[in-house]
């Protein structure tokens, strides 16, 4: 009977994510849920740490031009290849992806999507984060509340919409801005994709180390976390 009752509850629970994937539209990030084309961190058949960028390259021309920009390109002085994708089929929003490509292989996608959502659709399919950022930046007019949480062992760290009134309180449906996909391991691998290509290996490395060390803590659950102050 305990069996049972467990297979029900599963079915269940895949029924509802089944349903929550219909009701909100991931667009091109929808992968993170279908596992389609293939699991997290891919997007599109683009996966960090083993994309190289001749496939980079072909994937480029196979686009649309119809529906897809392929904006700005520069190249970091660390000798990183910086791409700008811009996704805009009609006249909604669009959606706007960054590659970067780091000693001939892609090491990050960042995806400033067309659709926000809540973060909880994503702690059902996934399990809880393992850790979370918590920073109010302050300014010299207002102060900035975007809270990160990170899926290393996915390969996936999310921005999330935080309350700047009240910083430091953490929901299921609080909104995800900005979504980050990069070789999967541990947190640091996320920062050393974010800055090795703006500051080189070494010093991105000792970056890295040091705002772990200082920002990030370990998820306990949704509710009050800790929050930290940077200016």
């Amino acid at each position: 009977m305990k069996k049972i009752k467990i297979v029900l509850l599963f079915l269940f629970t895949v029924l509802i994510i089944i349903t929550l994937i219909y009701m909100f539209d991931f667009g091109l990030d929808s992968g993170l849920l279908t596992e389609q084309p293939c699991k997290a961190p891919c997007w599109k058949n683009l996966i960090p740490g083993q994309t190289t960028e001749d496939e980079i390259n072909r994937f480029l021309i196979s686009l649309e031009s119809r529906d897809w920009v392929i904006g700005n390109e520069r190249n970091t002085s660390f000798g990183c290849r910086i791409i700008n994708l811009k996704y805009k089929p009609d006249s909604m929003k669009s959606a706007t992806f960054e590659l970067a490509i780091e000693n001939g292989r892609l090491v990050m996608i960042t995806s400033l999507p067309r659709n926000v959502h809540p973060i909880g659709i994503i702690s059902l399919w996934f399990g809880q984060p393992e850790s979370i950022e918590s920073i109010l930046g302050v300014g010299p007019e207002s102060n900035s509340y975007l809270p990160m949480v990170f899926y290393p062992k996915q390969g996936m760290a999310f921005v999330l919409n935080g309350d700047d009134h009240n910083p430091g309180f953490i929901h299921p449906f609080m909104m995800m801005s900005v979504i980050y996909y990069y070789q999967p391991g541990t947190v640091s691998n996320y920062y050393l994709a974010e800055y090795s290509c703006e500051m080189g290996q070494e010093e991105a490395s000792q970056f890295s180390q040091k705002q772990i060390s200082r920002f990030v803590r370990p998820w306990t659950n949704y509710g009050k976390v800790e929050v930290f102050t940077s200016k």
